[in-house]
């Protein structure tokens, strides 16, 4: 199954937020408010972004887009991206904006609220940065997506230069908010965490490119029915040997990827039934494969929207990992994970003597049964009546790994993320909170962290002081964060150059089209009618396709750029890049028509 398919990842970080503030009746001012105010402030920064308009969409919603999503054509929907209504079904308000008429029926609106939820799904609202990212309201929450990278060290730097984007809307959201409500001594906190502690997850998503072939093996869907009442597709999926590898190598890589938790979320337990977990997100994983990013969850996600050309490419969103602090965690977590894919791409796993093949025999039930097992000894049984530890698993992958970095003469970056996958599973083995690499996890650090504060305190392991300094590990505020105070004193490694992180904020990664999304907006954002992750239209009335997430890139794009051309003569130069260029409906768009805005 070789392919030549690069390894193009990138990460979804969704942020829990609250506001803080003693002025009686200003919950209109909480929840999905302060994360309008926090995405939007990001316009108050000193940086070229095209505004397409922010979303406000509920549970429901969200669940039926994201069962629509591979059901509809994006073409129809970048139809509506600049319009979001036809029409017949808008009026100007005072300031010019379009809004919905206030006179339409029910279900007309609801239709509204469907298509508005579908274009929020498929990546086509929100703030396109500098830098290639994306920034939006999500559910409720803002969130950051990275711009597209080809190795796990510009991830990290990419996440990190998110982190800081988000705290510097963060402190303008917070000034203004603070004015709206009279109340000086307003503060919202953003967290880089996975639950709020009473039932309720909100992403830290992964993606990697896979082929066709790798992911239809691994997401094999069977038949899709249609249920009219509900207006949902409904799949249904075979769980074949690779999904069961897949599943397999997702449920033991926690030992790695968790960022360690206070309590239980787990909808069958009660709160306090387990003192501390590897993962925080584990208590949420409730199927195999499963297509809901919000309710029932799969350690496996069938999300089929590439972004890329659909006959060669798939996208792997990936829901089940934790969001990390950790330089090394992240580093860890995308590239074991990218190393893991690319050795199934080839069929090096497939073919390795041993159980490595051999499924777990209740995948789902392993998946928390390694979250709570601090001993990394609790031994999980495989359907060939054998057993196995999430320790020895990721060993035997790791040890694959090596082989397969050497044999491939992969980059550099490949190879030093086997030495450090092999670095931390020889110190989880031993005593994980001594080891130089180790005691950097998330999990562990927490967990050190934690034990300290109930020896000299006093409390137990579920005291709301203990729920409260987890919580505080994971602020973003420098002012405020344990892991950046820790961090800060040398106490958790450092992976990448601050200045790396700087540079990222400002500017996209050199070898995707991360790098032609960034320049466009820069230098032309007055020619740009809409740009997303896979095509940017012009108001010459032309419609660009980027199939391929790496054409594009610095390489290719500089040169063109050089003399600081018009927007006539850089367009003509780029048009010989891409073969999928088409003309658009101009009388339509004849110009950029804003989203309506959440007022």
């Amino acid at each position: 199954m070789a392919t030549n398919i690069p390894m193009v990842m990138g990460l979804e970080t969704e942020y829990g937020i609250s506001v803080d503030t003693e002025h009686a009746g200003l919950g209109h001012l909480q929840g999905s408010y302060s994360s309008y105010e926090v995405v939007s402030s990001v316009s108050k920064l000193n940086r070229s972004l095209i505004d397409r308009g922010l979303e406000d969409i509920e549970i429901d919603e969200h669940e039926q887009a994201e069962a629509q999503a591979d059901h509809v054509s994006a073409r129809r929907l970048r139809d509506k991206n600049s319009l979001p209504l036809q029409p017949r079904d808008r009026w100007d308000d005072d300031d010019g904006n379009l809004i919905p008429a206030r006179d339409k029926s029910l279900e007309t609106r609801r239709d509204t609220h469907r298509e508005a939820a579908l274009r929020q799904r498929m990546g086509f609202t929100g703030f396109i940065l500098e830098n290639g990212a994306r920034y939006y309201v999500d559910m409720g929450h803002p969130e950051m997506s990275t711009p597209e990278t080809l190795d796990p060290y510009t991830l990290v730097a990419a996440q990190k230069a998110g982190d800081l984007i988000v705290e510097e809307c963060r402190r303008i959201a917070e000034i203004s908010m603070g004015i709206l409500a009279k109340d000086r001594d307003l503060k919202i906190h953003i967290h880089r965490n996975n639950s709020d502690g009473q039932g309720n997850s909100y992403a830290g998503h992964e993606n990697y490119l896979l082929s066709v072939g790798l992911f239809e093996e691994i997401v094999y869907c069977m038949s899709t029915l249609y249920d009219r009442a509900s207006r949902r597709h409904y799949k249904v999926f075979r769980e074949g040997p690779t999904t069961q590898a897949v599943a397999k190598f997702f449920a033991t890589r926690q030992i790695i990827t968790g960022s360690g938790k206070v309590g239980s979320e787990k909808h069958d337990e009660i709160r306090n039934a387990v003192p501390y977990q590897i993962s925080q997100r584990s208590d949420f994983m409730m199927r195999i494969v499963g297509v809901s990013t919000v309710e029932w969850r799969g350690i496996i996600n069938t999300r089929n929207q590439p972004l890329a050309d659909i006959k060669t490419m798939r996208r792997f969103h990936v829901i089940c990992g934790d969001s990390n602090m950790s330089e090394l965690s992240i580093y860890l977590k995308c590239g074991i994970t990218a190393l893991f894919l690319k050795m199934m791409e080839h069929g090096y796993i497939q073919r390795a003597s041993g159980d490595i093949m051999t499924p777990l025999f209740d995948a789902l039930a392993a998946y928390h049964t390694v979250s709570r097992d601090l001993g990394l000894n609790e031994r999980l049984p495989l359907m060939n009546a054998q057993t196995t530890t999430a320790l020895e698993t990721q060993i035997r992958f790791c040890e694959l790994a090596q082989t397969f970095v050497r044999a491939m003469e992969l980059a550099p970056v490949w190879h030093d993320i086997a030495r450090k996958w092999e670095a931390v599973l020889n110190g989880l083995a031993h005593d994980r909170a001594k080891d130089p690499w180790a005691k950097n996890l998330d999990w562990v650090v927490k967990e050190q962290l934690l034990q300290n504060f109930q020896k000299r305190h006093g409390v137990g392991p579920t005291d709301l002081s203990c729920r409260a300094l987890a919580l505080a590990y994971h602020d973003i505020n420098p002012d405020k964060s344990i892991y950046h105070r820790l961090f800060s004193n040398g106490k958790i490694m450092s992976i990448v150059m601050p200045e790396d992180i700087e540079r990222l904020k400002r500017e996209p990664p050199s070898d995707t089209r991360a790098w032609l999304r960034g320049e466009v907006i820069k230098r032309y954002p007055g020619n740009i009618i809409d740009l997303g992750w896979d095509y940017m239209f012009f108001n010459n009335g032309d419609f660009v396709e980027m199939k391929d997430p790496v054409a594009g890139n610095r390489e290719q794009i500089a040169p063109l750029l050089a003399d600081n051309p018009s927007f006539g003569v850089f367009y003509e130069r780029m048009k010989l890049l891409f073969a999928s260029i088409t003309p658009w409906n101009t009388e339509l768009y004849a110009a950029r028509v804003r989203p309506p805005r959440r007022s």
